[in-house]
């Protein structure tokens, strides 16, 4: 699409874009669109993709070349990757990036993202949604797990039973950036430690 909108891509491609319009637009300047009938059609290359173009910033689609285009693309696109403080824990490490992504065993996560074998977000546990935060403060089925994980935080954080449930949930998941290393290296292994002792992630998550 960049080649396309740049005139750097042959005719017959150029020509699919429709008339009338510039390529290097502002905000006061319309955007090219295409009139969809059918959504074959609409998420078909042409459509979606110039769709999605008009989404980027006009310092990206304005790129001097492709090659810096593809620089700004992907610094637009990638995550901030997180920190797990040099802790080798494979299988743990899997489940916490997922609870991190929000893409897990737990019902709201796959009830979210439509797995068939997940009619709905409740936990069995209750009537409550299985989020994360629910997961790690509250399900009545690691109640036994969760004692140590608590204790094991508020030794290096003294302020943890003051904070909000989603900073808790954040702390636990991702450390603080203001503390020091070896202390958030000690609050992701308690974590790893409730998640691997609870064994809710066992099994394969695509059943």
């Amino acid at each position: 699409m960049f080649k396309i909108m740049n005139e750097e891509a042959p005719n017959y491609l150029i020509n699919f874009i429709p008339k009338g319009q510039v390529t290097r637009v502002t905000r006061n300047c319309n955007t090219p669109r295409f009139y969809c009938r059918t959504d074959s059609f609409k998420f078909s290359f042409f459509p979606f993709t110039l769709h999605e173009w008009f989404k980027l910033d006009g310092n990206i689609r304005n790129s001097e070349s492709i090659s810096i285009f593809k620089s700004k693309l992907l610094t637009y696109i990638r995550p901030i990757q997180n920190t797990v403080y040099n802790i080798f824990d494979p299988t743990g490490l899997k489940f916490l990036t997922r609870l991190r992504l929000g893409f897990s065993h737990l019902n709201e996560h796959k009830f979210r993202h439509n797995f068939q074998d997940c009619i709905n977000p409740l936990c069995t546990c209750s009537l409550n949604i299985e989020d994360t935060v629910h997961y790690l403060l509250h399900c009545h089925h690691f109640s036994q797990h969760r004692p140590i994980l608590i204790s094991s935080v508020k030794s290096v954080f003294d302020n943890f039973e003051f904070l909000s449930d989603d900073a808790k949930k954040d702390l636990l998941l991702y450390g603080d950036s203001k503390l020091e290393i070896d202390k958030n290296k000690l609050i992701l292994v308690a974590t790893l430690t409730y998640i691997n002792s609870t064994e809710r992630f066992s099994g394969s998550l695509f059943e």
